[in-house]
């Protein structure tokens, strides 16, 4: 249908906005589409993805809004993969994704961004299990344990190696034996 035009008639202008786009023909509300939100800007609407969702604000036209996931966050031709950070794995969780700190390192769970998770010092807080008569080195996101000298084990379980002072191992090596590359003439016994 046609609006009939009346010359000299004055022009009624209507901002656009998010309840009305449709001017003095009567309220039409903005449609920015799937997953955005609308938002009256002054000069007229703007459309933005919602959370979880990547895509380009637009101006008094629907956006294209896609979602956001850990092998894709901005819906490109070739996609980004998410990033979560040193430490942290990528989850999706319907609003887009969210990264979680790795065991062995500490921090808040993000939501759609990277997650800030630090090392955590087993050794400084002594919450490794390493022996006490073991040595605790601390890496990212892990620890190791490695018995001290004079000791011998996994690291988490250290016994004391036999004193080479206190007991005599006693090996008798019969005449004619080859010793070193050497013939022994008599019996010997070494300690």
């Amino acid at each position: 249908m046609k609006w009939p035009l009346t010359e000299n008639a004055p022009a009624t202008c209507v901002e656009k906005t998010c309840a009305n786009t449709g001017g003095f023909r009567g309220p039409i509300p903005a449609d920015c589409g799937t997953n955005a939100v609308c938002t009256d800007d002054g000069v007229g609407y703007t459309c933005t993805c919602e959370a979880g969702f990547s895509g380009s604000t637009t101006t008094n036209a629907p956006a294209t809004c896609v979602e956001m996931t850990c092998a894709d966050t901005d819906g490109a031709a070739t996609p980004t993969p998410a990033s979560c950070g040193t430490g942290a794995t990528c989850t999706e969780d319907g609003d887009g994704y969210s990264c979680t700190c790795e065991a062995g390192f500490s921090g808040s769970t993000t939501t759609n961004e990277a997650a800030l998770c630090a090392d955590v010092d087993e050794c400084g807080l002594e919450t490794d299990d390493c022996d006490a008569n073991a040595l605790c080195e601390n890496f990212a996101g892990t620890f190791n344990c490695t018995c001290l000298d004079g000791y011998a084990g996994n690291g988490t379980s250290c016994d004391p190696l036999p004193d080479k002072t206190s007991a005599a191992i006693v090996c008798t090596i019969p005449a004619g034996m080859f010793l070193g590359g050497l013939v022994v003439a008599l019996p010997a016994v070494l300690y």
